[in-house]
């Protein structure tokens, strides 16, 4: 699936010119700038225009009404390809898991080692979350008390397993101290979310409510010196013998 890209502006009744649009990935083994077309069916261009909306609001509301005139559909569209607006969350929310399984799949057939592939994944973490600042709202939206087992099937169970995998790998290459996987895993999604989706501290606290280059930077640099050092083995220590 592609990655999800800007509308290009267009005239009335002009039809929509390709574009080309950078998107930044730190895995290994895929070229940092992925180019590819901008969104050409009525499908995409939803999605697009749904996507483009929730990065300017973050968490304020969304109408179809607002979609379908960035999309520049037609509402009735959004019934025809995904039956209402939770479905076309659904759709986003795929699209998501998508971009976020296909690079730890990546990341995982690297012949890293575990520290490097962690690395690895904190960066793709800390963009993802400033690339979709909306991540959480949308799986949020989606998350009714009948729809538990496929959120955690999609989402936790997965990412879970490779946490768990990983730092087992660590603990046997004598990398990481023994660490709940549980809490690791929500020491990273906690921290990035909470940078990304409240746009008001980010403003106090940096002068701007979106974080430029960077501070992104910056912050993928901290996040992943706090956590290897948190987690790395401690070292051995050299015992003094008594004369």
């Amino acid at each position: 699936m592609r990655n999800l890209q800007p509308l290009p502006r267009r005239g009335p009744g002009r039809p929509p010119k390709p574009s080309l649009t950078v998107v930044t990935s730190g895995v290994p083994g895929r070229a940092l700038d992925v180019f590819t077309e901008a969104p050409q069916s009525a499908r995409e261009r939803l999605l697009a225009a749904t996507h483009e909306l929730l990065v300017e609001r973050v968490r304020g509301p969304v109408s179809l009404a607002e979609i379908s005139a960035r999309a520049g559909v037609n509402t009735a569209l959004v019934k025809y390809y995904f039956g209402n607006k939770d479905g076309l969350l659904a759709a986003l929310n795929a699209h998501l898991r998508g971009v976020f399984r296909d690079d730890i799949e990546r990341i995982d057939r690297s012949d890293r080692t575990p520290s490097d592939k962690l690395r690895i994944y904190i960066d793709h973490m800390v963009r993802m979350f400033a690339r979709y600042p909306y991540l959480a709202y949308v799986l949020h939206q989606e998350h009714h008390d009948e729809e538990i087992t496929r959120f955690v099937g999609e989402w936790l169970r997965p990412a879970l397993s490779w946490y768990t995998r990983l730092l087992a790998e660590g603990r046997k290459r004598g990398e990481f101290r023994d660490v709940d996987p549980r809490f690791l895993m929500f020491s990273l999604v906690g921290a990035c979310e909470f940078l990304f989706v409240v746009p008001s501290w980010a403003e106090v606290a940096f002068g701007k409510p979106t974080l430029d280059e960077a501070a992104v930077d910056g912050f993928v640099k901290h996040t992943t010196e706090m956590i290897l050092r948190g987690i790395a083995a401690a070292p051995a220590r050299t015992r003094r013998t008594r004369r």
